[in-house]
């Protein structure tokens, strides 16, 4: 234990050393303000000259996501006056902070954690993130905080992180969301009366703790009279953007299947399914749906020029391997979402939170591959805390026997054996 300890410190080391060089390559966080930054910080500092935010200040300030974190930007600035550096600082630790969460706390063989570490990390987005005044790093931190203190049952700590998520950006909602869906799927599959069922729904610290998260987005609608500021551009911005934007759901699978998909399979689950495209006719069936849905809504509007380099990468990559033509493209990202469609293709904790999230980006205003952000973490939190198991990385014979053996241990679909003196909720 105190090795496999020793191992996982030693490999925070390499990551904090990471962190700085990445801090040394932007200036040491010093560099003059730059994309969302804009406009960023002259919000920022109307928070900072508010330390108590007023009714008009938070029903006003320009911007599409929730007020806390331009809150502690602005205490920030209040306390040191050390301008955009002390904000992105600030998310440069809390990122960190969220490595050592994700390593420290998995429970899965430390090989397993680190090789989940380093898929969670490849994605650009979650160390590009860190050196900005960005709102989604804390963000990401309360929705992830929240999924290892429900796999805890810390539920207070998991309840107060989906509010302090919910309020930094509206769709971290998205986590507990899909935990609850979950949750509730598993209460009502039980042999139980349905009456009885329903008795333990309505006091389950689960669901009490995922209702904390979406209660925060509720209260917010209400103070705003919509999903953003009423008084701000950016409310006006979002209401004349259509209600629904199913191409951005679409994307969004595509995301997965392209950064999560192919990577997990390398890292953690070769030669844990002979068949690995051994697709039933029902999967094909369904897939064969999805390329008539990417047909009818295909996700190809986002701008030739985005305006922001780190924007888009999976389109600008797949722009810069096949030039204009949208067709190969459109097939491309098809399959990508096919391969995601696989994947997830059994209900498991993992597959409520792909699809969950796939949902709530309908309503986002434009195609963002950082939207996958926190669903990716999660995702490779949930392969880091638990072995690969039957109901979503094996159809194998020799997986399903082990399975077999372990049956009537309550589980949440992972395969973890539970601490005997309660559940615990775990899901991959």
């Amino acid at each position: 234990m105190q090795a496999k300890l020793s191992t996982r410190i030693l490999f925070l080391t390499l990551m904090a050393v990471v962190y700085v060089v990445t801090a040394w390559f932007f200036d040491w966080l010093g560099f003059a303000p730059a994309k969302d930054e804009i406009h960023y910080w002259p919000t920022t500092l109307r928070f900072a000259a508010e330390p108590l935010p007023s009714v008009e200040l938070l029903r006003s300030y320009d911007e599409y996501s929730t007020p806390l974190p331009f809150m502690i930007f602005g205490w920030l600035e209040s306390a040191f006056g050390a301008g955009l550096f002390a904000g992105r600082l600030f998310n440069a630790l809390l990122s960190f902070g969220i490595a050592c969460v994700f390593v420290l706390t998995a429970r899965a063989e430390t090989s397993r954690v680190l090789l989940s570490v380093v898929g969670a990390w490849s994605f650009p987005y979650l160390i590009g993130t860190s050196v900005y005044l960005y709102t989604d790093v804390l963000a990401v931190a309360g929705a992830f905080v929240g999924l290892v203190s429900i796999r805890r049952q810390h539920w207070i700590l998991s309840a107060a992180a989906f509010v302090v998520a919910v309020s930094s950006r509206q769709y971290m909602v998205a986590v507990p969301i899909a935990i609850a869906v979950y949750r509730i799927t598993q209460l009502l599959s039980g042999t139980e009366s349905f009456r009885r069922r329903l008795q333990s729904a309505l006091i389950d610290p689960t669901l009490l703790a995922c209702a904390a998260g979406f209660l925060a987005l509720l209260g917010w609608i209400v103070f705003f009279w919509g999903l953003t500021p009423p008084y701000s551009s950016s409310a006006s911005e979002a209401f004349a953007t259509p209600e629904l934007n199913p191409q951005h759901g679409l994307y969004f699978l595509a995301v997965i299947g392209a950064y999560y998909v192919p990577l997990a399979w390398l890292l953690l689950d070769r030669g844990a399914s002979k068949e690995p495209f051994g697709m039933k006719r029902a999967l094909l069936a369904s897939v064969l749906l999805l390329a008539v849905a990417f047909f009818i809504f295909p996700p190809l509007g986002n701008p030739d020029d985005y305006g922001i380099e780190t924007m888009g990468f999976l389109d600008k990559f797949l722009r810069w391997v096949l030039g204009e033509h949208e067709a190969l493209r459109l097939v491309v990202l098809w399959g990508a979402a096919s391969l995601c469609f696989w994947r997830f293709r059994r209900w498991s904790l993992a597959s409520a939170l792909v699809w969950t999230h796939a949902l709530l980006l309908m309503k986002a205003h434009i195609a963002w591959d950082k939207y996958a952000m926190i669903c990716l973490l999660c995702l490779w939190y949930l392969q880091a805390d638990a072995p690969a198991t039957p109901s979503e990385n094996t159809d194998s014979k020799k997986q399903s026997d082990r399975d077999s053996r372990s049956r009537g241990r309550q589980t949440m679909g992972s395969g973890v054996r539970p601490h005997r003196s309660k559940p615990v909720f775990v899901s991959t």
